[in-house]
């Protein structure tokens, strides 16, 4: 390889763009197998159909995918403005070799130096056992010197667009009556033990963007996290509670959800319906992150870190 030559790989944690049984049946085995869930035989199936069920509810075909190309082309012309000539592609982590297999590409085509920054948590479930099959492939020993740049969870400058794309739905409303719910995805109780450095990502994050709401004149007893599976409380409640609390408009924004899952798609509408808020309750459900500009610049600052550790002397 060469080793001047540098690529930028993003890796997405989403689901197909279609159903499929393949990917469902992969992650259902994770469940029982490295979650601890206890599915029975019989209830196996309705797994299955209630996914596909998800995917008619958006036509059948979720937006995750194009999301993050829309993504990668932004980090691409951020690179391009600072005079980086890397190249950026995108990794899956619902196909767990879709890394491995996107470094083994960029190394045949001469790159030596690949900096990779998950478009979420890099330490989850999934970005795990994509780095194991990567590790297996030991790419050093060809030449290929792989960085992961530092979270992008992070970066101050997200937690300030969060609070000021939330600040924006407050117009013509007074803060006093103005609640919020910050929307996490949740992950099962054993993954939460073995991921302890993304919880605490999550909760230092959320706590800045509750400092910073707070300084907005918005009651913090008023300002709420709530995850859309496994933990608790869920949405629906957290909606409730700001409800109870005598606010007329909530804000339910997805803090930490970088694409636009089925679940952030799908779920989190039904959870906030479900909370059966009084008629005067206005509710404003943001979108995740997607190819916000500020999220962009922060992944590409993330990538140029990641390259600016493997630009010393290379040693094989």
């Amino acid at each position: 390889p060469g080793a001047e030559r540098e690529a930028i790989v993003l890796i997405a944690t989403t689901e197909p763009e279609r159903y499929s049984v393949r990917s469902v049946a992969a992650r259902h085995v994770r469940h029982i197998g490295e979650a601890g869930m206890d599915i029975s035989n019989t209830a196996t199936p309705f797994v299955f159909l209630a996914e596909k069920a998800r995917y008619g509810a958006v036509r059948g075909k979720t937006s995750g995918p194009a999301v993050a190309r829309g993504i990668a082309a932004r980090v691409s012309d951020a690179l391009e403005a600072t005079g980086s000539r890397a190249m950026v592609s995108l990794a899956w982590t619902h196909e767990p070799d879709s890394l491995a297999q996107t470094v083994a590409r960029h190394a045949a085509e001469g790159i030596g130096r690949i900096a990779v920054v998950p478009l979420g948590f890099e330490d989850s479930d999934e970005v795990e056992h994509a780095k194991a099959i990567l590790d297996r492939a030991h790419p050093r020993q060809h030449g290929v010197h792989v960085a992961f740049g530092p979270p992008v969870w992070h970066d101050t400058t997200l937690a300030e667009r969060l609070a000021s794309r939330v600040l924006a739905c407050t117009r013509n409303a007074e803060p006093s009556a103005t609640g919020v719910v910050l929307v996490g995805e949740g992950v099962p109780p054993e993954w939460e033990r073995r991921h302890n450095a993304a919880r605490c990502d999550e909760t230092y994050f959320n706590q800045r963007v509750r400092l910073l709401l707070g300084e907005h004149g918005i009651d913090d007893r008023a300002i709420r996290i709530g995850w859309l599976d496994w933990q608790m409380p869920d949405v629906t409640e957290a909606v409730r509670h700001v409800g109870a609390l005598g606010k007329t408009r909530i804000i339910v924004a997805p803090s930490m959800i970088a694409l636009p899952t089925l679940a952030a798609t799908v779920d989190l509408g039904h959870a906030v319906e479900l909370a059966r808020l009084p008629r005067e309750v206005e509710v404003v459900t943001l979108l995740p992150w997607g190819d916000d500009e500020a999220f962009a610049s922060a992944v590409a600052r993330s990538a140029m870190r990641a390259l600016e550790r493997l630009n010393g002397p290379i040693r094989l």
